[in-house]
This record gives C-alpha cells, sequence and structure tokens, in this order.
C-alpha cells in the first residue's frame, strides 16, 4: 500500500512514467488513485465550506450596524443634539431604545451619500 502510495506520487510528478509499469501492477494503483481521489475531493468540499463561512462571517461583519448616541449623529449632521431630539421623527434611520434615542450609523451615512447626490444632481 505504502509502496502504491510512492508510485502514484512519482506517476503525479511525471505521467510518461505510466508507459514503464507492469500491466499487474495497474488494478492495485486504479484503486490507490481512487481512494486518493475521495480524500482529496473530501478535503476540497472541507475547504470550499470552510471558505464560503469565512466569507458569510465577514460579510455579516460589515454589515453589522452601530447605534448612535444623539450627540455622536448630531456632530456627524453638524446640528445641534437638541434639535436632532425635535425632529427625529425626519429620520427613518432613527430608533428607539426605551427612552433613549439612537440612530443607525449605517442609514445616517447613507442619508448623507443622497444628500451629496442631490446637490451634485442639482448643480
Amino acid at each position: 500500500m505504502e509502496k502504491d502510495r510512492a508510485i502514484i506520487d512519482e506517476l503525479a510528478a511525471d505521467p510518461g512514467l505510466v508507459t514503464r509499469l507492469p500491466a499487474e501492477k495497474i488494478p492495485a494503483l486504479m484503486g490507490e488513485l481512487a481512494a486518493r481521489q475521495a480524500a482529496l475531493s473530501a478535503v476540497g468540499s472541507a475547504l470550499v465550506a470552510r471558505w464560503m463561512e469565512a466569507a458569510a462571517s465577514a460579510s455579516q461583519q460589515q454589515t453589522t450596524d452601530t447605534l448612535l448616541t444623539v450627540r455622536q449623529a448630531a456632530a456627524r449632521l453638524n446640528m445641534s443634539a437638541s434639535w436632532l431630539y425635535q425632529n427625529a421623527w425626519r429620520f427613518p434611520f432613527a430608533v428607539r431604545q426605551g427612552a433613549a434615542l439612537r440612530f443607525s450609523a449605517r442609514g445616517l451615512e447613507r442619508y448623507l451619500e443622497s444628500l451629496q447626490a442631490e446637490r451634485q444632481g442639482s448643480r
């Protein structure tokens, strides 16, 4: 078996060596090759699954939103905190957490981007 593995390694490095193999060795080597292909296929499937898991995790981290305090959102909007409290209803990205008011960082960024696009479009 070990000898068959070594022969397959040699053949993988130089497929031209197949012409030197005795015909009676071929069935055993084919069996070893099939076993190795199955093992490599399992490794390939595991690698793909892990890769997809890592990509999904990275994607989820990118889509995670942060909630900003009124002060933080006011600074980004260049408004006062009191104005933002009074006008929070205008912003669909405002979030109430009990008595606390928070703002979605992603929502705020999209809002600012849309304002900038409007300004550029009206020029």
